[in-house]
């Protein structure tokens, strides 16, 4: 049965794993560092940040990296979704949806006004992902108010 949770500091090897995915989907590549550093400032609990990981049959099968912020401009932070991803393994499963699903929840506990995320022009799975929540306002920024 999958789960969804905070990432805890016994996850960092399975995530890792996932995160190496993660860079060969999207074909980036990263300095090691800069993996650490992203582990780090997620776990920080002073950094406005978090990991909540999907865990299905006891195994790491997918992550997401959401960041809140605040201005002076804004009466509520808005939280952020920097990535997501689901293992290859793992994928058509509607894991992806159950991930936004807790996000938004996790958006709205937090006090956050907007939920909000950018996708790729050229991945197509995440695009109709996304439109099922809301169209894309010109700037492949999607935002979903939190009510």
């Amino acid at each position: 049965m999958p789960s969804i949770r905070d990432a805890l500091p016994a996850d960092y090897s399975a995530w890792r794993m996932l995160w190496a995915g993660y860079l060969d989907f999207y074909q980036v590549q990263l300095e090691e560092e800069t993996t650490t550093n992203t582990w780090d400032s997620a776990m920080n609990p002073l950094v406005p940040r978090r990991i909540r990981v999907l865990e299905v049959d006891g195994g790491l099968a997918g992550f997401a990296l959401i960041q809140f912020q605040t201005s002076s401009w804004q009466v509520r932070p808005v939280c952020y979704l920097e990535d997501l991803f689901i293992s290859e393994s793992h994928r058509g499963k509607g894991l992806g949806r159950a991930m936004l699903d807790d996000l938004l929840g996790t958006a709205k506990e937090s006090g956050c006004s907007e939920f909000y995320w950018h996708a790729r022009r050229d991945n197509a799975h995440a695009r109709r992902l996304y439109d099922s929540y809301v169209r894309e306002d010109g700037n492949v920024r999607y935002r979903l108010p939190i009510g």
